[in-house]
């Protein structure tokens, strides 16, 4: 989302799980273990086999073996006694790693030993056109005066002019590419083009390294702005922290703070009718309590202006871009806000919700109540208002009235829930109530109301 930033921590291998910096990571772009290879035909893991005296890389979903390409390693001089232990197949694996970097850059050496003998070249050039001239611009043959950009441009537009006229033919580029061989013509052409030896038949296809994974943090920009560490997401550093394989740290997992989504209670629009008459509207709201305790609230109008732009803070913007406004179907909308169409709206009466009800336990009981089964909207709004339809358990709906002109494809009405803390209200959110007050303390959060438009 726009309103957070991503950053890099580090990197691992999702093969052997083992991480490294983000610096190392920069630099080495894949595992640097012999054990985590990839086939080159499926990409699926290529596992070291040992078997009959002989150690190469196996692909258990193709059936691809490094003999077809010569990449064994005979395993009777690491073997002592007869008995393949841990020690004989730990340097088996990385004898098998040395090989394939031989053979990766046995391929490789007549691109490299070109690309010298072309550095070499150049640089002969470069000596014997400079000798002698070291301090003082080149001197022209035919004028004796120093070369200038003009004349340096005129001499090549006119050598270019003079081999177009010879022949009438432009000379034909000279190909090196190797012929490939019919093995690899049901081969993908991405696996061929992975391979640091440019292979030619079936026999050259080498194993592949794994490429590491970014372990990625999230934070909140508006955090951040204000001084804040403003994490939203942060992964640890071992993937295996927490596992009981390790001697310490068992149990504590990567966790996730979710705390505003289960304290604060959730309101939806049950239904709404409009009115053309006169710009009317009303709402039939649903607020539900999803802690474990008592909670008293109530509804107010609201001045909410908006969220403070990144260029200025102090800036306030009524394009509310980007909501989620579903999670289940992971639909956003970009949102209008009005400002002010609310806040003339006087507080609603003060709703009591109980601890939230076991959702399985009420499976097939119908907890709605008639009040709200029958509601019909009124048949002229002429005021702003919100009031209580019914109450039941950890639920209250209320219908919401409003009168005034919507602007906006997807117009938002902002309206004040404000929550009662202390006196037995809203405990587990852990806000203490303030001291001294002649009326109840309240925690005031701005929400914006949008529906279904036709």
């Amino acid at each position: 989302p726009p309103s957070t930033i991503t950053e890099v921590d580090s990197a691992f291998c999702p093969q052997c799980l083992s991480f490294h910096d983000a610096a190392t990571a920069s630099t080495l772009g894949y595992c640097p273990k012999a054990s985590c290879k990839k086939c080159p035909l499926c990409k699926s893991i290529a596992s070291l086999a040992f078997e009959d005296n002989s150690c190469f890389y196996d692909c258990g979903y193709c059936s691809w073996t490094s003999k077809e390409s010569g990449l064994v390693l005979n395993m009777r001089k690491f073997v002592s006694g007869g008995e393949l232990n841990k020690e004989a197949m730990v340097k088996a694996t990385e004898r098998m790693g040395k090989m394939l970097q031989e053979r990766e850059s046995k391929g490789d050496a007549p691109a490299q030993q070109q690309y010298k003998s072309m550095l070499q070249a150049l640089d002969g050039v470069a000596k014997k056109s400079n000798s002698g001239l070291i301090g003082q611009a080149p001197i022209s043959k035919k004028s004796n005066m120093p070369w200038s950009l003009e004349n340096l441009e005129e001499s090549i537009r006119a050598k270019q002019e003079k081999h177009a006229k010879v022949g009438g033919q432009k000379p034909k580029p000279v190909s090196n590419n190797k012929k490939l061989d019919k093995s690899l013509q049901d081969t993908a052409v991405e696996s061929v083009l992975l391979q640091k030896n440019n292979p030619s038949s079936l026999a050259d296809m080498l194993p592949l390294p794994i490429p590491l994974r970014a372990r990625k943090s999230r934070r909140c920009r508006a955090e951040l702005a204000e001084g804040r560490p403003g994490i939203l997401v942060k992964p640890k550093l071992n993937p295996l922290e927490g596992d009981s394989s390790l001697r310490t740290g068992h149990g504590q997992w990567w966790k996730k703070d979710s705390g505003a989504v289960q304290v604060i209670p959730k309101v939806t629009i049950v239904r709404h009718v409009d009115s053309d008459s006169n710009n009317a509207r009303s709402l039939l709201l649903k607020v539900s309590n999803p802690t474990l305790g008592t909670v008293k609230l109530r509804f107010s109008g609201s001045d909410y202006q908006g969220e403070p732009t990144w260029e200025d803070r102090a800036v306030k913007s009524k394009d509310l871009t980007h909501i989620l406004v579903d999670s289940l179907h992971r639909t956003h909308l970009d949102i209008m806000l009005n400002v002010g169409a609310t806040a003339a709206i006087s507080p609603s009466e003060v709703v009591t919700l109980d601890s939230v009800d076991d959702t399985f336990l009420d499976i097939g009981r119908s907890e709605i109540p008639a009040e709200v089964k029958s509601w019909l909207a009124p048949g002229e709004v002429t005021k702003s208002e919100i009031k209580l339809v019914a109450t039941k358990g950890d639920s209250a709906w209320l219908e919401m009235n409003h009168v005034g002109e919507l602007i906006g494809g997807t117009p938002g009405i902002p309206v004040l829930l404000q929550i009662q803390v202390g006196d037995g209200s809203w405990e587990s959110s852990l806000i203490k109530p303030r001291t001294n007050l002649q009326t109840p303390d309240y925690v005031s959060f701005d929400l914006v109301l949008v529906w279904k438009q036709k």
